[in-house]
């Protein structure tokens, strides 16, 4: 689910991005208000989830105030060729429903407009 969620912010970034008019091809963390050296955790923790076996490969996209703060590539796009993962690799996407209503629903928890731990009949009375 990380990997997917990742994935679906990876794809929602470059979207933005390209109706913004900014370049992708470089990252500016300052631009964007981020620490460089606290972004490098970001790899190292994508390198992890490569080395347990978790994924493949994995492209992360940082964005904050429409700056490009990272874009990074770790694994392996093909398994059996080594191929390295790139950041301008192309994902075959089976289903974002689950992300894009996560995505959704903490969005409104964010703006104040959904309490998660109220009951269904509070936030729905037909439910």
């Amino acid at each position: 689910m990380i990997i997917r969620t990742l994935l679906f912010l990876s794809i929602s970034l470059l979207g933005f991005a390209a109706t913004s008019g900014r370049s992708l091809d470089q990252p500016d963390p300052e631009a964007a208000g981020m620490n460089p050296a606290r972004l490098a955790h970001i790899h190292q923790r994508m390198q992890e989830f490569v080395n347990q076996g978790k994924a493949a490969g994995i492209v992360t996209a940082l964005a904050r105030h429409a700056h490009l703060a990272s874009l990074d590539a770790v694994g392996y796009r093909d398994l059996e060729s080594k191929a390295p993962m790139r950041t301008d690799t192309l994902f075959r996407i089976m289903s974002l429903t689950k992300p894009v209503t996560c995505i959704g629903i903490m969005t409104l928890v964010d703006e104040g407009r959904l309490l998660v731990d109220r009951s269904r009949g509070e936030v729905s009375p037909r439910i």
